[in-house]
């Protein structure tokens, strides 16, 4: 997908992907959600995995970061459509320790850090795991990858569809650098010289946390190939907001990055993999712009298309903002920038303040204190530009 646009955060992107809508109407708009912050997704929203669940009968499953809202149980994930979750609740945690240690304002503390990594249980409560045996010191993405393993063991013999909702840590914040052991057994070693040749630490940090993203996407694909199967399964990739330049991030020759509004910050990498595409698909290049609120709708597109049924009828999909592409999709191959299924884009409209950045000798820094402006901005995109 060469025009996908998500928003330029982290949670914002989230609530559109699970909704079809936007954020103006779910009051997501304004930045992320702060680990002492009481909201999250509204409870009145209907998300992807209660329709996939409740109307087509599928198993749901979410792994990794959750990131919209955990002030009480009914905000997690399994109050809302997933039936199992292994992950963190916040934004940012230590790839190891998976410890968060951005300072909490309190006086009285005598440490500044706290455990989120957590594992629901059958009655929805939730126990804390970042310190037990095989999950402690052992980096999210091995976890993760572990986790989805299991998921899709127990699942090969369901007799039911299955939708798996991977988030992975990978790359964002803290840039934690990826262990010696972890390179030598699962990266070559010309690539290894490569990657301590680079001569700036975030660069060099975020390039070997992409490698461990893509030997964990690698590993996930061959369990499901070993379990389900791949015939009937379709992979959807794509990232949350453009790379952050404190952070290691890179957008060139896009202008900006996350945090902002410019292209760097929400145009950002997207594909679709999978057996199930038609050959008129597979191999191509799809155009058209494409939101990240159109998953939801042009998933539902692909499971009418396979089972007959009529998504349009289901309960609050009049209220989707997202367009459904599955036809387009299909003829990829042949379809235009202005053939695609819609034409125009709100990426934005709220009053915030951008964020102050510092350059450092070989870095730039930048906070996150978003404030009110007292003014209204906004952007977005209508036909071909």
């Amino acid at each position: 997908l060469t025009d996908f646009y998500a928003s330029p955060e982290c949670t914002p992107s989230r609530a559109m992907m699970l909704t079809g809508r936007l954020n103006l109407k779910t009051g997501l708009q304004d930045s992320v959600i702060h680990g002492t912050e009481p909201r999250g997704l509204p409870t009145g929203e209907t998300l992807l995995p209660q329709i996939l669940k409740e109307t087509y009968g599928y198993t749901t499953s979410a792994i990794g970061k959750w990131h919209l809202g955990f002030y009480n149980e009914s905000f997690i994930p399994t109050s809302r459509g997933f039936e199992t979750y292994t992950g963190y609740f916040g934004d940012q945690e230590h790839y190891l320790t998976h410890k968060y240690d951005r300072t909490q304002e309190d006086a009285n503390a005598d440490s500044h850090y706290f455990y989120d990594f957590i594992r629901t249980k059958p009655d929805n409560t939730f126990e804390l795991i970042a310190e037990v045996e095989g999950i402690a010191n052992v980096s999210s993405a091995e976890v993760f990858c572990n986790e989805a393993e299991r998921l899709l063991e127990a699942n090969k013999d369901a007799g039911a569809p299955m939708f798996l909702y991977m988030a992975w840590q990978n790359v964002h914040g803290p840039l934690d650098m990826v262990t010696p052991e972890w390179l030598k057994n699962n990266v070559d070693s010309d690539t290894i010289a490569t990657l301590h040749n680079v001569p700036m630490h975030s660069r060099r940090h975020f390039a070997a946390l992409t490698l461990q993203i893509d030997k964990s996407i690698e590993m996930l694909y061959m369990h499901v190939e070993k379990t389900i199967g791949l015939e009937n399964t379709l992979f959807l990739y794509a990232s949350d907001n453009g790379g952050c330049k404190d952070a290691g991030g890179y957008n060139t020759p896009l202008r900006g990055g996350k945090h902002f509004l410019y292209e760097g910050g929400v145009r950002v990498p997207a594909f679709i993999s999978g057996k199930i595409l038609p050959e008129t698909a597979a191999g191509s290049t799809y155009k058209p712009i494409f939101h990240v609120s159109d998953w939801l709708p042009t998933m539902f597109g692909l499971i009418d298309d396979s089972t007959g049924d009529d998504y349009s009828s289901v309960v609050g999909m009049g209220a989707l903002d997202g367009a459904n592409h599955w036809s387009q999709l299909k003829q990829a191959a042949t379809v235009g920038y202005s053939e695609g299924a819609r034409d125009e884009i709100i990426l934005n409209i709220d009053r915030w303040h951008t964020p102050d950045c510092i350059s450092g000798d070989d870095d730039e820094y930048c906070t996150e204190n978003l404030e009110p402006t007292g003014f209204s901005r906004g952007a977005g995109i209508r036909g071909e530009f």
